[in-house]
């Protein structure tokens, strides 16, 4: 492999967890941002499970979008905001 080869993977979401993640925006069939963010949300743990892929902030901590709804934290569907 060469680090000057470009190569394209398809990569799936969940729609609820890829609506709520921030700075992420649906353009006609495609997500915008989301090159530049995947990495981010895949380094954050999430709060409750503890596990990576957390991409709700919820003050300075994040969250799954399932986590936050079992925990019963306040999910603002109107402004994609989340609070505990």
């Amino acid at each position: 492999m060469n680090r000057d080869e470009t190569y394209w993977a398809d990569v799936w979401f969940h729609g609820d967890c890829i609506l709520w993640a921030p700075d992420v925006y649906m353009k006609g069939n495609s997500l915008t941002n989301l090159d530049s963010k995947i990495n981010q949300f895949w380094k954050q743990k999430c709060c409750l499970c503890h596990h990576e892929g957390a991409a709700i902030p919820v003050g300075d901590k994040y969250v799954h979008f399932p986590c936050a709804k079992k925990h019963g934290y306040h999910m603002n569907e109107a402004l994609f905001s989340c609070h505990a």
